[in-house]
Parts: structure tokens; C-alpha cells; sequence
């Protein structure tokens, strides 16, 4: 059985207080993983932190000088605003609207609950942003019904 003196657990209990506070901060800024309608639905609960989720991308962008609006919708149907600089708003190449399907973008930014620089609005100011998938035509989810309906209503 190994025996340990106690030179050997003090120095063993300082390197992993070292370690812990080497750690710990990093650990603390990471970004969290999180969709809109969480920020949104819990707003104080990620004020001022560092979050990252995918969302599409809705029409239009709002360039701004230097920076640009982008809103987002999430996969549950959860809007919202994105603040970045005009360089990563140019990355997106189709937004969403009826018909459309807009880029899919992987974002990372510090969720401001209400933001001072923007009317004490909710939104994320962007560090990072990657188109994962580019968007597309869809087919309008009514068309199918449109000729049904319209000999019904002739008939």
C-alpha cells in the first residue's frame, strides 16, 4: 500500500488548486449551446453571456455601415435579432421567406437581454458566423391544395 507524506499531499492539493483556477475561468467564458426560444424564454438567465446555436436566415439583412442586422429563426420557430459586422453578414447568400428556405448559419455572440445600444431590445452581438447550408427554393405547402380547391369552387 502506498503511503503519502504530507509534503506530497500539500503539493499534490496545490496543483490541483492551480489547476482548478487555470480551468475553471476557461470553463466559465465557454460559449453555451442554446436555441433563441431558450434566451428568449429566460432572458436573465443568459444575459451577458456567450452562447452559440444554428438557426435560418430571414429576409432581409440590414446592413448598417460597418455592421449589419440579421434576424434568424430558430427550429422551433423562435426569432431572433442578430448584430454582426457587415464582413460575416456578406458570408449569407440566401435568406428565408415564403418559398425560400434561407442559409442555415452556425452563429457564436454574447446574448444581451436588453441591449443598451439597441432600444433595450433582446439580440445576439455576433463574434462568429458559418453558413452550414445554403438555402433553397421549397414548394409552398398550399400549392398542392390549390387546384382542389379551385375546381370546388367553380363546381
Amino acid at each position: 500500500m502506498m503511503t503519502f507524506s504530507r509534503r506530497r499531499l500539500l503539493t499534490l492539493a496545490v496543483l490541483a488548486l492551480f489547476a482548478a483556477v487555470a480551468i475553471g475561468p476557461r470553463a466559465a467564458w465557454a460559449a453555451t449551446a442554446v436555441l433563441p426560444g431558450v434566451l428568449l424564454s429566460a432572458p436573465p438567465d443568459y444575459d451577458g453571456r456567450e452562447v452559440t446555436f444554428e438557426a435560418e436566415v430571414l429576409d432581409p439583412v440590414l446592413p448598417r455601415g460597418d455592421y449589419s442586422w440579421v434576424n434568424v429563426l430558430d427550429e422551433n420557430g423562435v426569432a431572433i435579432g442578430l448584430w454582426m459586422p457587415s464582413d460575416l453578414a456578406r458570408r449569407i447568400t440566401t435568406t428565408g421567406r415564403y418559398g425560400r428556405m434561407g442559409d442555415t448559419v452556425a452563429v457564436s455572440g454574447t446574448f444581451r437581454a436588453a441591449c443598451g445600444q439597441h432600444d433595450g431590445e433582446a439580440d445576439v452581438h455576433v463574434q462568429s458566423l458559418e453558413v452550414i447550408a445554403r438555402g433553397h427554393a421549397t414548394e409552398p405547402p398550399a400549392a398542392a391544395h390549390r387546384w382542389p380547391i379551385a375546381l370546388g369552387l367553380v363546381g
